[in-house]
């Protein structure tokens, strides 16, 4: 081996790809072959290094120079590496420790064969992650520049979404990002009801009739609660369908209810805010709103019972719909579907005591 070569960075390997290389391609370390390289058809390559090839001519089963980061003849390690291995620091001084592939933080080098002291290539800087960048045919979108996506879209006003998880807690931090709905219906069960799976990330919720029907998970603050929610509405079939959000008590005898309908005869949206204590109670007015099937709702209480309700287009600022004082000891916490068919979606549901 020409070890003056490997001391420039320029390591010396049998080529095992099948054919003949030239100067300029990309190459990558052989994990089956000892102090050898191959190639990849691969596609954003990560789980290995990547070297380009030196000499204008490889042949086939033959030695030549492949540039890569510095070689060095040995590396101690705390247990024997297979070819291929990447390497961190072991805790131990002077030691490393040996791990297949993929990469993860730490990592700054390669075995080269199967050893506890084998030749190996190192990186040059220390691995941080980020399994190998961005793809360059894809779009990535962010809040902030970064220089490791190589297709960034930036949009700063995004780190201000009203759809960023902020507001969690107190056991209720619902996405929907599963399949597991987490919630109970009385009297029955809407004819469709599934989580992650009609839309990514929603709970979706179909009815064709007009039963009113409550879908609640446990949740008992007993003092000052925030309770949010966002709702798509679908009402293509004109059935002024509605959904709405609810907090109750243990037997749903005492309700707060939040509700965002459809009416069909007026071409608008509208929300309405209830007490509930044997009969429904309104609160505050009716808002009508046009162009839009797509609402933030929001349900608080203070230290002193006073409930408070709220609607927001984006999330961010709130119109209050009306604030009235009622007693009611919380134990659940969901939807309401009811008053004709509709199909409703349901982006999160998040509180904060």
């Amino acid at each position: 081996m020409n070890t003056a070569a490997n001391r420039i960075g320029i390591a010396m390997l049998a080529n095992k790809s099948g054919g003949g290389v030239n100067q300029g391609d990309l190459v990558i370390v052989d994990t089956a072959n000892a102090s050898a390289f191959t190639t990849t058809t691969e596609e954003g390559f990560t789980d290995g290094h990547i070297g380009v090839v030196v000499d204008a001519v490889i042949p086939d089963d033959e030695i030549g120079q492949v540039a890569f980061g510095i070689w060095v003849p040995k590396l101690k390690l705390d247990t024997a590496a297979s070819i291929g291995d990447f390497i961190m620091h072991s805790g131990v001084a002077g030691q490393g420790t040996p791990h297949a592939a993929p990469k993860v933080d730490g990592d700054f080098a390669i075995a080269l064969d199967d050893s506890d002291e084998p030749p190996a290539l190192l990186f040059g800087a220390i691995y941080q992650g980020g399994a190998g960048g961005a793809p360059s045919d894809g779009k990535y979108v962010t809040t902030t520049s970064h220089g490791s996506l190589s297709d960034a879209v930036v949009i700063p006003g995004l780190a201000g979404s009203g759809d960023i998880s902020g507001v969690g807690g107190a056991g209720t931090s619902e996405e929907y990002d599963s399949s597991t709905t987490g919630l109970s219906w009385s009297p029955s069960t809407p004819n469709t009801v599934d989580s992650n799976t009609t839309l990514k990330s929603h709970l979706y919720i179909k009815s064709t009739d007009s039963t009113e029907r409550l879908g609640t998970k446990s949740w008992s603050p007993a003092g000052a609660f925030d309770a949010r929610t966002k709702f798509m509405l679908d009402d293509e079939d004109q059935d002024n369908g509605s959904i709405g959000l609810v907090i109750t008590s243990s037997s749903h005898s005492n309700r707060l209810l939040l509700m965002f309908s459809s009416d069909q005869a007026s071409q608008r949206m509208y929300v309405a805010a209830y007490t509930y204590s044997g009969s429904y109670t309104a609160r505050g007015s009716v808002w009508y709103m046009h162009g839009v099937n797509d609402m933030y709702l929001r349900i608080t209480r203070d230290g002193s019972n006073n409930i408070s309700w709220f609607w927001s287009s984006n999330g961010i600022t709130w119109q209050r719909i009306a604030t009235a004082s009622f007693s009611l000891t919380v134990a659940n916490i969901g939807f309401r579907s009811s008053d004709a068919a509709h199909k409703a979606f349901v982006d999160f549901l998040r509180t904060s005591v």
